[in-house]
């Protein structure tokens, strides 16, 4: 995009405020489906005891208490920020004899674990739901903890009794009828597996990997996985690889397949077969309805380490192009995790690094196959009552 002009990885957190000499040293923020958002930031502080104002202080200075709601700015490019939200679930101070002294002066790292918006849905609740379907479930605990919910319409309607936290049983619904639970901000996705979760701007990243001499590539490693899991049960190995001859300056690829065996080289029993005999149900119907939850539906799956991007996350799409990754294994890929790391280098800035690493999939071995996506709808904005990370409008949408 030509807006994008500036290459600059850049971290910021907007709250709480720093306290004087801290700053910030790296990011790993963890993404995964029907997973709390996970990230751990790791803060120096500058620790001086010659001063005395700071002689009363634990050797971290002010460490941010448990449950502190914390706003984070990270990106790529200098004029295009992401925001995450989330709350202190834990801090650690690293002291040792190693760490950097400047005379008096000492940096002292503390490392935070911090978990996105979906904390609060850690409360345990005990209650029946009856003739209820799972997309009103799941608008009805996303309002209750003031997230907006993104939700398909389930015609499914059964009975529920909850014995465990809002968020435990919503994955638990989610995985009886194939929903793709995701709390990005203040916005929760109970959706079905083959709906995209767009980018905030409509944009699709795209990565290329040429393997040519002095080209710089943005996909930096990528791998299909050997064992892809079939969704009629069993395994279908696929090999593919491409590998460029110094010699005769030529990008050679070679693949192999074969047909759904088990791990051992056994024919596979049916996917019905087994679900009859390994999980019993109490009508056809329902049988059905597990058999498709059950059912991997991205089941062909990659892994890849690109230039960092903040719109790489579960639920949203990736474009891979490049002589260096295989014919079948072009275009668009679904982003089942992501795991963004940035490493911030304070006195060479252009130093500073930002990756990105994913774990992908398709539901068919050469590419990906999607219905009509329906026109997609700006997130809420997220701001902060009583300490609670809130979306300023929740209802009117599904």
């Amino acid at each position: 995009m030509a807006w994008r002009s500036q290459y600059r990885p850049h971290l910021y957190v907007r709250r709480p405020e720093m306290e004087r000499g801290a700053w910030l040293s790296s990011l790993e923020l963890y993404q995964a489906e029907a997973a709390h958002q996970v990230a751990e930031l790791v803060v120096m502080h500058t620790h001086n005891s010659a001063l005395p104002s700071q002689q009363w202080r634990t050797p971290a200075g002010s460490a941010w208490p448990e449950n502190t709601p914390v706003h984070i700015q990270y990106g790529w490019w200098a004029d295009d920020s992401a925001d995450w939200y989330g709350y202190v679930a834990s801090s650690r101070v690293l002291a040792s004899e190693a760490d950097p002294r400047y005379g008096y002066a000492v940096q002292i790292p503390v490392v935070y674990t911090l978990t996105g918006t979906s904390m609060p849905l850690q409360t345990r609740r005990n209650r029946t739901w009856r003739d209820t379907s799972p997309s009103a479930i799941a608008r009805q605990i996303g309002k209750e903890y003031s997230l907006q919910p993104r939700v398909d319409v389930s015609r499914i309607r059964f009975a529920q009794t909850q014995a465990a936290s809002d968020w435990q049983f919503l994955c638990d619904v989610g995985a009886q009828v194939g929903y793709r639970i995701f709390v990005d901000g203040t916005t929760l996705w109970c959706v079905y597996r083959e709906t995209v979760m767009p980018a905030a701007d409509g944009t699709v990243p795209q990565f290329w990997q040429r393997k040519a001499p002095g080209a710089i590539d943005s996909l930096r490693e990528f791998s299909a996985v050997v064992g892809d899991t079939d969704p009629a049960g069993g395994i279908r190995a696929r090999y593919q690889a491409v590998a460029y001859n110094r010699t005769s300056r030529v990008l050679t690829p070679a693949s192999y397949s074969q047909t759904r065996t088990t791990p051992l080289g056994e024919q596979e029993s049916a996917a019905l077969t087994r679900q009859y005999a390994e999980r019993p149900a109490a009508s056809y119907t329902q049988a059905g309805r597990l058999l498709r939850a059950a059912s991997d539906w991205l089941w062909v799956e990659a892994r890849a380490v690109t230039n960092g991007d903040p719109r790489l996350k579960p639920g949203s799409l990736v474009d891979l192009q490049g002589n260096g990754i295989g014919e079948s294994n072009l275009g668009l890929w679904m982003v089942r995790s992501a795991v963004h790391k940035i490493t911030v280098n304070h006195l060479s800035p252009q130093k500073t690094a930002y990756t990105t690493t994913l774990v992908l999939g398709r539901n068919d071995a050469r590419r990906l196959d999607l219905k009509v996506q329906e026109g997609s709808v700006a997130p809420a904005p997220s701001v902060l009552v009583n300490g609670q990370w809130r979306a300023a409008y929740t209802g009117g949408m599904s």
